[in-house]
């Protein structure tokens, strides 16, 4: 019998705490390069339950993408797929549902697109910059257009489906070719009237192409809003009268309007937003009302000619100290008319 010094008896001394592993994350999940097939074409990626093209190798000037590759349905156009890419034509299948940010930008040659009619999303810069791209046909499938989609792109009229419910504020900014936008009668976010869009019930105007053929335009009386960007670049407009009801102009609202000599304000005019008349270089006078008691930064800025009207006596606290940084006549308080 083997017997333990009374010092390796402790009856009181617990058992030491067994130590709990830390667990380990499991690294996710690489699909094995046989799942992705291989196309002389195109690079893949694995999207849901099926592909998303990531990259356009080939040399074709005009592209039919397929709808499916070795059983494989094709869901998605990556971003940057045709990225600058010299084509002219592309067709995309009823398969597809979403084209990524910057698809198809800066393709100088493209002139045609066919869209299938699954399509949901066109992402940001999706078109921009595509100079030679005059009209486009959207599905009825569409749902959001993002920012800058069509900036600076060479369309000339777009209309807009009955779903779509998302329209980035600079989807078509500089697109300076574009004269008209159409709606959908049916479409329950969005409107259009003489070609211009608003918001359904009118009460905000968004977009104001930038080759519409008006030389002069007055709000309707429901628009209280006038949008981000809204007549920036309006390459034809003289003259903009806001009638009674409207009380606020967006961001760059008028910017780069080269054209404009005439501006009317209504006196329901609360803010006026930063950058609202920069470069308006035509612009000679503008008078501002009372009712203005909000200026941005740089609402006036570029406009070397400009000559400005105050009703106020003095400037109001909620107008920027930058608000007219650009203008070489120091303003008239107090004054109105000539």
């Amino acid at each position: 019998m083997r017997f333990f010094p009374p010092e390796a008896i402790n009856p009181e001394q617990s058992p030491a705490p067994e130590e709990t592993p830390h667990p380990v994350e499991a690294p996710e999940p690489v699909p094995p390069e046989s799942e992705i097939p291989t196309h002389a074409d195109y690079v893949f990626e694995l999207f849901g339950e099926g592909l998303r093209i990531k990259q356009y190798k080939g040399g074709n000037v005009t592209v039919v993408v397929p709808d499916a590759v070795e059983g494989k349905t094709i869901l998605s156009i990556g971003p940057k797929a045709f990225l600058g890419k010299p084509i002219r034509s592309i067709k995309l299948p009823k398969t597809i549902t979403d084209l990524g940010d910057e698809a198809f930008a800066q393709c100088e040659m493209l002139t045609s697109v066919g869209l299938g009619n699954a399509l949901t999303k066109i992402s940001k810069k999706a078109f921009m910059d595509c100079p030679k791209l005059r009209s486009i046909v959207l599905p009825k499938s569409l749902l959001e257009i993002g920012e800058s989609a069509f900036a600076k792109s060479g369309i000339e009229s777009i209309g807009l489906p009955p779903n779509v419910k998302k329209i980035a504020w600079s989807a078509f900014l500089g697109a300076t070719s574009l004269k008209q936008i159409t709606v959908d009668p049916l479409n329950k976010v969005y409107c259009s009237l003489d070609d211009i869009l608003f918001t359904k019930d009118m009460s905000k105007l968004l977009c104001y192409p930038s080759a519409h053929p008006g030389s002069s335009y007055q709000t309707p009386a429901p628009t209280k809003t006038i949008g981000e960007y809204a007549f920036a670049s309006a390459m034809r407009l003289n003259s903009i009268t806001l009638s009674q009801g409207v009380t606020s102009i967006g961001t760059g609202a008028f910017d780069n309007a080269h054209c404009l000599t005439e501006v009317h304000l209504s006196t329901t005019l609360e803010s006026i937003g930063a950058n609202a008349f920069k470069h308006c270089s035509a612009l000679s006078t503008i008078l501002i009302p009372l009712s203005v008691t909000t200026i941005g930064n740089n609402a006036f800025d570029y406009d070397s000619k400009l000559k400005i009207r105050c009703k106020a006596k003095s400037k109001p606290s909620g107008w920027s100290d930058k608000w007219n940084v650009g203008v070489l006549t120091a303003p008239k308080w107090g004054s109105w008319g000539s």
